[in-house]
């Protein structure tokens, strides 16, 4: 897609890296930070400053990280208001700083 706004909007959880986090956060969407060598976290109190201080990414031990991004999924779209509160805190973290 040349323009993924309108992607981001319809999604329920954005899975992205670096500044398409940022984006997705500023819409007030939960985030799952992709990363590499099977990296991927949600963006919730737990990691926050983690990834304020390092970026929206990381670098995981190499294992494969298909199953952990898929259990991460599973549980953000079977909980409606854990997305609601992820969402809210991303986007009073993109509009404070």
């Amino acid at each position: 897609m040349l323009d993924p706004r309108s992607a981001c909007a319809a999604a329920d959880v954005v899975i992205g890296i670096g500044s398409s986090s940022l984006r997705a956060l500023a819409r007030g969407k939960p985030v799952l930070v992709h990363g590499m060598r099977g990296f991927n976290a949600p963006f919730d109190r737990e990691r926050e400053s983690l990834f304020l201080r390092q970026g929206f990414y990381g670098e995981g031990d190499g294992t494969a990280g298909g199953l952990r991004l898929a259990g991460h999924l599973a549980a953000l779209l079977a909980d409606n208001s854990r997305r609601a509160v992820l969402g809210a805190r991303g986007r009073e973290i993109v509009v404070a700083r």
